[in-house]
C-alpha cells in the first residue's frame, strides 16, 4: 500500500466514531423532512435534503479544528440554496468594501427565505451533533422523535410506519457506534481485539438490529381498546370528529387510516374499518319514517359490488315530460302499497348519482326556487326503482324536491304463498355469484334455511341468522382475514362487522339458495325532532314513532340493507344488520322464524375447514357440564342479588312497557352522562351506546341487550314483552349500582 493511500486511509476513518453518528443522525433527521414535505414548496425540500448531506460531507471531510467546519457547513448551505433558486446575479455594485458588502447583502436577500431553512437546518444538525456525547442523550433523540412521530401518525392523515422504523434503526446503531466509542476509551485493548474481527461484528450488529425490526413489523396489529384523548376531549365536549383527509388539501385519502362514514361512490372493494362523520346530508319532511333508499347493485365482485351490465345500460326514461314512474321492470301486482310523501332539502354541496327517496319512488317535483331545467338531468331507472341524477360541471344538485313513494305492506301470509323464480335469464344478474365464493358459504345458507318451507321464510331466517350471530362494529379486526372471498371472511374468520358486511352476506347468502337478490344503499332515517317524544305521554297511550315527522340525516346514518324479490310482489326490503330496524308498513300476522337447533355446531364444522377451530362440544359430557353451568348461573344469581326483583316488584299486566322502559332509559342516560358517561345532543341513542361499548368493554353485554330493547319499544308494532321488559329493568339497576 502506497503511502498515499495509507494517509487517505487513515484520513477517512479518523473518528470514525464521530463520523458515524453523524451519518445516522443526517438520516433520522431527513425523516422529519418527508413529514414537512406536504407543506413546503418545491423549492424547500431538495434545499432542507441537500444541506443535510452537504453539512455531512464538511464534518465528515474537514479536517480539526472544528471552528473550520462550522464555516464550511455554513458555505455548504448557501450553496446548495444558490444551486436550487438560482438568483439573478448582483450588478452594478462598487468595487468597495461598502459596496462589496452591499453585494453580498443584496445576494442573500435573494436567496431568502429559503436560505434561511438551509441555516435553520445546518443549525440544528451542528446542534444535535454537539449534544449527543453521552448514551443518556442517544436515547432521549431517539425516543423524543418516535414519540413526535407517533403522535402524529395517531392525529393526523400521515403514516410514518416506515419512517419511525428507520429512526429506530438509527438510533440502535448510533448507540451502537456509542458503546463502540466508550470502550476504546475506557478499554482499549479490548477494543482493539474486537476490531481485530470487524466482519464477524458488523454481521453480528446488522443481524441484531434487524432481527428486532422484522419481529416488530411483523408482529400482528392490535386495535385500540381505548379512544385518543383528542376524540375523549372533543366527544365530551358534545361535538363529533370526522375523519381527517376527506377535503381535498395536501393530504391524500390514501394515506387514511380510517375512512369516514358516508354515501359511497365506490364499492367495488368493501370492508376496513370507518369514522363516523356527523355532518348533516339533508333533512326531510316526510309523512311517514322510512329508509332513504339510494342505488342498488347486483354484481358481486367477490370484495364488493359493482353495476351489472344491464344496470349500466339499461333503459332510461326522462324524468322531464313524464312526472311519473313508469311501470316497474319486475311483477309487483300482488303487492299493496301506502302512500308516503318526503320534501328533502340538502345541506351539502356534494353532489349524489340519485335522488333520494323513500321504497319506491312513484313522482318527483322540483322545490319552487330551483331552475326547471335541472329536470332534464333526471331520469327513472326502471329496473333499480330509483330516480338518476345524471352529474355535470356547472350543473348544481337540486336542494330541494319532493318524492312521493310507493311503500310496500309487508303481508306474511301472503309471501309466504310466493312460489320461488324459475332461474331464467331474466334473473341472471341476481342470482349471479363469482367463483371466489366457497362451497363453505353455500352449505351454511342450506343450513339456516333447512327448516324454511317458503322462499320468504328463507330469506327472513337468513337475516335472522346474520342479525343475531355476528356483532356489530364500525371497526372490525380485519387482520383475522384470510379468504379472498370477502362475505367468507366475514362469517368464519372476522364474524364481525357493519351494514356492508351483513347485507352483502345475505344477497350472498340467498342467491346461493335461489332467491333473486340485490343490495341496496342509502341512509337510515335519521334523527327525529321528536325523538323522545314518549316523555310527553302519560303511560299507556300509544306514540306513532312511524308517523309524520321530520329527520336530519348525517352521514352517519349512511347504511346499505338487502332487498329480495318475490313472485308477484316486487323487491321486499330486509335489514340482516345487528341491532337496526327497517321501518315497514305490516300487517298483523308476523311470526317468528326458528333457525334449526344444531345450526351453531353446524356452523362451526364448517369454520373448521380450511382452518383450525374448536368445535362445540356434544354428548353427555356436555350437557352436564351445561346443567352444571346453569345451577352455578342461579346460584351466584340469588347471592349477587340478581333476581331480587321476583320478590319486590309484582307484575302488573297491565303496564305499558314501552313507554315505561323509554323513560327509564332516558333517565339512565343522564344518570350515566352525571358519571362521566358523555353524550351529545345530537347523537342519536345507537350511536350513544355504540360509542360507549367501544369505549368500555365491560358496558357491551348490557349496552346491547338494552339497545335491542330500546329499538324495540320505540320502532317495533309488537314491542316488549313482560319478560324483555324485566330483563332490560336487570340491567338498568345493575349499571346505575356499579356507577354508585
Amino acid at each position: 500500500m502506497s503511502p498515499a493511500v495509507r494517509e487517505a486511509r487513515r484520513w477517512l476513518l479518523a473518528d470514525w466514531h464521530e463520523k458515524g453518528i453523524r451519518l445516522f443522525l443526517g438520516i433520522f433527521l431527513y425523516q422529519f423532512v418527508i413529514w414537512f414535505d406536504a407543506y413546503w414548496v418545491n423549492e424547500t425540500k431538495p434545499i432542507v435534503a441537500g444541506t443535510l448531506i452537504a453539512v455531512f460531507a464538511a464534518e465528515w471531510f474537514t479536517r480539526r479544528p472544528s471552528w473550520l467546519r462550522r464555516i464550511a457547513g455554513i458555505a455548504a448551505a448557501f450553496a446548495v440554496t444558490a444551486q436550487v433558486v438560482k438568483p439573478e446575479p448582483v450588478k452594478g455594485m462598487e468595487e468597495t468594501a461598502s459596496g462589496l458588502l452591499l453585494t453580498v447583502l443584496e445576494y442573500v436577500l435573494r436567496l431568502t427565505p429559503f436560505v434561511w431553512f438551509a441555516l435553520g437546518t445546518w443549525a440544528i444538525y451542528v446542534v444535535l451533533d454537539h449534544y449527543l456525547t453521552t448514551r443518556w442523550r442517544l436515547i432521549s433523540l431517539l425516543v423524543g422523535g418516535i414519540v413526535i412521530l407517533s403522535i402524529v401518525d395517531s392525529f393526523s392523515t400521515f403514516v410514518f410506519w416506515d419512517q419511525v422504523a428507520v429512526m429506530i434503526a438509527c438510533g440502535l446503531l448510533m448507540l451502537v457506534i456509542h458503546h463502540l466509542r466508550e470502550l476504546k476509551t475506557k478499554a482499549p485493548e479490548g477494543y482493539e481485539h474486537l476490531m481485530s474481527y470487524p466482519i464477524p461484528i458488523t454481521v453480528m450488529i446488522a443481524t441484531i438490529i434487524t432481527a428486532s425490526l422484522a419481529l416488530g413489523m411483523l408482529a400482528p396489529n392490535i386495535r385500540p381498546i381505548i379512544m385518543d384523548p383528542y376524540t375523549a376531549w372533543k366527544t365530551y365536549q358534545g361535538e363529533s370528529v370526522p375523519a381527517l383527509g376527506k377535503g381535498g388539501g395536501w393530504f391524500d385519502e390514501s394515506t387514511t387510516r380510517n375512512s369516514s362514514s358516508g354515501y359511497s361512490r365506490n364499492d367495488t372493494n368493501l370492508g376496513g374499518a370507518f369514522d363516523f362523520d356527523y355532518t348533516p346530508v339533508f333533512n326531510v319532511d316526510t309523512t311517514r319514517r322510512s329508509y332513504w333508499r339510494g342505488e342498488t347493485r347486483s354484481l358481486y365482485n367477490g370484495t364488493g359490488w359493482e353495476a351489472a351490465p344491464a344496470e349500466r345500460s339499461g333503459s332510461l326514461v326522462p324524468v322531464n315530460g313524464k312526472m311519473t314512474a313508469p311501470e316497474p321492470a319486475f311483477d309487483a301486482s300482488l303487492i299493496e302499497t301506502v302512500e308516503i310523501e318526503q320534501t328533502f332539502r340538502i345541506s351539502t354541496e356534494q353532489p349524489y348519482p340519485v335522488l333520494f327517496a323513500a321504497p319506491f319512488a312513484n313522482s318527483v317535483q322540483l322545490g319552487e326556487e330551483e331552475d326547471s331545467s335541472l329536470l332534464n338531468r333526471m331520469f327513472w331507472q326502471p329496473a333499480q326503482g330509483t330516480i338518476l341524477w345524471r352529474e355535470a360541471d356547472n350543473v348544481p344538485y337540486p336542494k330541494t324536491y319532493t318524492v312521493v313513494s310507493h311503500m310496500p305492506v309487508i303481508d306474511e301470509q301472503k309471501l309466504r304463498a310466493a312460489k320461488p323464480v324459475s332461474n331464467s335469464e331474466q334473473w341472471r344478474d341476481y342470482l349471479q355469484l363469482p367463483a371466489s365464493v366457497p362451497d363453505r358459504v353455500r352449505r351454511l345458507a342450506r343450513m339456516v334455511t333447512q327448516e324454511a318451507e317458503t322462499p320468504y321464510d328463507k330469506a327472513k331466517a337468513i337475516k335472522m341468522y346474520l342479525s343475531t350471530t355476528f356483532p356489530y362494529t364500525n371497526v372490525p379486526d380485519v387482520s383475522k382475514g384470510r379468504s379472498a372471498d370477502f362475505v367468507d371472511r366475514f362469517l368464519f374468520e372476522i364474524q364481525e362487522g357493519y351494514c356492508d358486511y351483513y347485507s352483502t352476506a345475505m344477497v350472498v347468502m340467498a342467491r346461493s339458495i335461489g332467491l333473486p337478490a340485490r343490495w341496496v344503499k342509502g341512509y337510515v332515517p335519521g334523527q327525529s325532532d321528536l325523538e323522545f317524544i314518549y316523555e310527553q305521554y302519560l303511560p299507556g297511550e300509544e306514540v306513532d314513532i312511524d308517523g309524520p315527522g321530520t329527520y336530519t340525516v348525517r352521514n352517519s346514518d349512511a347504511h346499505s340493507w338487502v332487498e329480495v324479490y318475490f313472485d308477484g310482489y316486487g323487491w321486499i326490503p330486509f335489514e340482516p344488520t345487528a341491532g337496526f330496524s327497517l321501518p315497514i308498513v305490516q300487517t298483523e300476522n308476523e311470526t317468528e322464524i326458528a333457525l334449526p337447533d344444531d345450526l351453531t355446531e353446524a356452523a362451526g364444522t364448517l369454520q373448521s375447514e380450511p382452518t383450525e377451530g374448536t368445535g362445540f362440544p356434544a354428548g353427555p359430557a356436555a350437557a352436564a357440564a351445561a346443567g352444571l353451568l346453569a345451577v352455578l348461573a342461579v346460584w351466584m344469581g340469588f347471592r349477587l342479588g340478581w333476581f331480587g326483583w321476583l320478590q319486590t316488584r309484582p307484575v302488573r299486566k297491565s303496564m305499558n312497557y314501552n313507554i315505561k322502559f323509554l323513560a327509564e332509559m332516558e333517565r339512565l342516560l343522564f344518570r350515566l352522562r352525571r358519571k362521566g358517561l358523555h353524550w351529545s345532543d345530537n347523537e342519536t341513542v345507537r350511536e350513544i351506546m355504540q360509542r360507549w361499548m367501544s369505549e368500555h368493554v365491560w358496558l357491551q353485554k348490557d349496552m346491547l341487550v338494552l339497545l335491542h330493547a330500546f329499538e324495540k319499544a320505540k320502532y317495533s308494532k309488537t314491542g316488549l314483552s313482560e319478560q324483555e321488559y324485566w330483563n332490560a329493568e336487570n340491567r338498568i339497576r345493575k349499571l346505575r349500582e356499579s356507577l354508585r
